[in-house]
């Protein structure tokens, strides 16, 4: 049996024809399952042709986050400590070195406010529906800080104190028709005999 190279080049053709009907078959059924379109192909770049709703939008993010410190009056240094980052750090996600990660949304969320969907998606509403005050945020922070057995005998006390004082208005009412009661100036004095 003689090797014949035109019989091999042959086999080799069809082999590779074979190969990129595969390949094409296999693109095209990819491409129908995750909708994959034509612009996706152009543009080479998955993130910002996707359909995806939740796929950060980065070019924006940082421009928010500039928008966040600068509405609450803070430099990089101030911004940046309460959410666990360097002010190099901060300073890296302004300037589009490093990306806006979640997990910096979410820490910007419970330290100042603002939703981390607003942050990385541009989704509204831009703030969360509360907001701690400066002394709420004190407590907070103080009974993070204390031990277990401290918090237990804390949300105790708290406890104790709020079903003592109930805002309802009918215990308000009653207490003041109380104490109207036993006021001795409201009461007519009875004649002496």
């Amino acid at each position: 049996m003689s090797f014949n190279i035109q019989y091999f080049y042959n086999v080799v053709i069809w082999l590779y024809i074979c190969l990129t009907i595969n390949c094409l078959l296999k693109w095209y059924y990819y491409a129908r399952k995750y909708k994959i379109n034509k612009k996706y192909l152009v543009a080479g770049n998955a993130l910002k042709e996707s359909d995806d709703k939740n796929t950060p939008d980065e070019n924006k993010g940082h421009e928010r986050l500039i928008q966040v410190r600068k509405e609450l009056g803070l430099n990089q240094t101030d911004f940046a400590n309460p959410i666990g980052l360097t002010q190099s750090g901060l300073s890296a996600i302004e300037l589009e070195t490093a990306p806006l990660r979640r997990t910096v949304a979410l820490a910007i969320e419970t330290a100042y406010g603002f939703r981390h969907q607003w942050l990385l998606y541009g989704k509204l509403p831009k703030h969360t529906k509360f907001r701690l005050t400066a002394e709420e945020k004190r407590v907070l922070d103080l009974y993070r800080s204390a031990e277990k057995d401290v918090q237990r005998v804390t949300i105790k006390l708290l406890e104790s104190t709020a079903q003592c004082h109930q805002p309802w208005d009918g215990v308000q009412e009653r207490r003041d028709s109380e104490r109207r009661e036993n006021d001795v100036s409201d009461k007519p004095e009875k004649p002496s005999k």
